[in-house]
């Protein structure tokens, strides 16, 4: 079952009126965009309806006391460049930080097709 999804280039970032014109990778605009749909008992499908298998665990096997201990532990040992980058990351907008990680991380290990 193939739908026909908005492409890229059809929806205009945040604040802007008009799709971009001038992507960094011009084969972006013809990318589909990928919805996950959930079934009847809950599990997260893909569009043709298979079950997707997500690498998380489900809450009520996750051990939230061992958790905090570890936490804990960690908070007694912190140095203060460790508290300094913690706050970094845990600031300000999502994307402020992480988008250059992740355009590092990309220009480095991405591969040609």
């Amino acid at each position: 079952m193939r739908k026909n999804y908005l492409r890229w280039t059809e929806i205009p970032y945040a604040g802007e009126t008009r799709p971009p014109n001038n992507p960094v990778t011009p084969s972006a605009g013809s990318w589909s965009l990928f919805y996950l749909k959930r079934g009847q008992d809950g599990d997260f499908l893909d569009p043709n309806g298979r079950k997707l298998r997500l690498p998380i665990t489900h809450p009520n096997h996750i051990d939230f006391d061992k958790e905090l201990r570890v936490f804990q532990n960690t908070l007694k040992k912190i140095t203060p460049k460790q508290k300094k980058i913690g706050i970094y990351y845990g600031t300000g907008g999502p994307t402020k930080q992480w988008t250059p990680v992740f355009d590092r991380l990309i220009d480095t290990y991405s591969r040609p097709f």
